[in-house]
């Protein structure tokens, strides 16, 4: 008898799996760089900063300085306040019987990578919402008559094609004594696309810091290679989006705008710990912790990581939002 593949499937093995295990594409992540890290207090939950107000110096009349008493002013004093608030946890388990019988392991392969993910996934997420909430929302939070939050003033709520909303950014950021130094903007990769496209623009004909970068475009590693308006240019994914805005902004310079389908971009000096505008904390780091359940009749190994953290803001006056749509 002649045996053919289509009489012995018996003995064939139907499925052939491989040892290479096919992974999420990730996104980069900024971790506590862009946070003032004060995580050494030791005890408690919450942690007060006192803050001290600038003083002015009074000018006294020439003609009559002699004669004049001193005048005493009071020191301006406040408080600002960050309280570990933030619990972040990542479980999963895996049976016994699935140890015993699973050709691939992988919890053991890929399960740790990716919990770990999960967790830094959830910090930056809530990284960037606290930047988004420690403004007021519709307000333009001007600083030294400058908006510290206002919508891009292209065409649909996307970014001008001269360049104008970066341009105010930085003088929102110099009327708020914002060091040069340090200074990055956070963008959603619609805004990226933006910028992309304004490549060949007529906007772009007369600068000679755009040469080149038809061919090569504008990111490199996570990082755009030209720097705009002293700004170093980051995108991220996990900016906060946003249903819908107005900001009446004519009254410091920019356009009385309205938004739907939105997305934050911001901007800062990371120069040193002093001018992030928030801080952050860490009670607990990200923590790995496994067991056995033996309740279960397959026994269960167990997993869990877990996280303690909160942030607050620290120096709004460095902080700036660009809102634009998310579409590019």
């Amino acid at each position: 008898m002649a045996n053919k593949t289509t009489n012995t499937t018996p003995a064939i093995r139907q499925q052939i799996y491989g040892q290479i295990v096919q992974e999420t594409l990730k996104s980069e992540f900024f971790g506590m760089d862009p946070l003032f890290d004060i995580s050494e207090f030791v005890d408690g939950d919450t942690y007060n900063m006192p803050t001290v107000g600038q003083m002015g110096a009074r000018t006294a009349n020439v003609g009559t300085v002699e004669d004049e008493d001193v005048v005493f002013d009071a020191l301006d004093t406040g408080r600002i306040t960050l309280s570990v608030d933030t619990y972040d946890h990542v479980a999963w388990y895996e049976t016994k019987k699935l140890q015993e019988d699973a050709y691939l392991n992988l919890i053991a392969m890929q399960g740790l990578q990716e919990a770990m993910y999960g967790m830094r996934s959830a910090f930056e997420t809530n990284l960037w919402k606290k930047h988004n909430s420690v403004q007021t929302a519709s307000s333009t939070n001007a600083i030294n008559n400058a908006a510290h939050r206002f919508i891009a003033t292209g065409t649909s709520q996307v970014i001008a094609t001269d360049l104008s909303d970066f341009a105010y950014v930085r003088q929102a950021l110099d009327r708020a004594n914002v060091p040069q130094e340090g200074r990055i903007m956070i963008i959603d990769p619609a805004v990226e696309f933006t910028l992309n496209k304004l490549l060949g623009a007529q906007a772009f004909t007369n600068n000679p810091r755009f040469e080149g970068l038809v061919t090569e475009g504008f990111r490199k590693n996570y990082q755009f290679l030209r720097n705009l308006y002293g700004l170093d240019i980051y995108v991220s994914n996990f900016l906060p989006k946003i249903a819908a805005e107005t900001v009446n902004a004519a009254s410091v310079g920019r356009s009385d705008a309205s938004v739907t389908n939105g997305v934050c971009n911001f901007a800062f000096s990371v120069a040193s710990e002093s001018t992030k505008p928030l801080m952050g904390a860490w009670r607990r780091r990200p923590d790995l912790e496994s067991w056995e359940d033996k309740d279960k009749l397959d026994t269960r190994q167990n997993y869990k990581i877990t996280s303690r953290y909160g942030m607050a803001a620290h120096r709004l006056q460095g902080l700036v939002t660009l809102i634009t749509s998310q579409v590019g």
